[in-house]
Parts: C-alpha cells; structure tokens; sequence
C-alpha cells in the first residue's frame, strides 16, 4: 500500500506479509498506523 498526503509532503510505503489479504481488523490496524505517522509528522513539524 502507498499513501501520500501531498498537504503535509508525507508518503508512507507499506509492504508486509498479513495473515489475511483483508479484513475488517487489518484495515483498522493500517489505517491506525497511518494516522499516527501523520500524527507524528504534525508533532515534529511544530518544533
């Protein structure tokens, strides 16, 4: 998966082995996952 949010000049690039190709709760985890790197790019970008 490839996410890019051009408004914080941010791209996450994630390739790993899932026990399920989808899913309800996978789908939460990534999404979680890309939320706080967001998250965490905000944080840095304050300092």
């Amino acid at each position: 998966m490839i996410h890019m949010d051009p408004q914080r000049n941010l791209a996450i690039a994630i390739n790993s082995a899932w026990p399920a190709g989808t899913g309800r709760g996978l789908s939460a985890a990534r999404l979680a996952f890309v939320n706080a790197v967001a998250e965490a790019s905000d944080a840095l970008a304050q300092r």
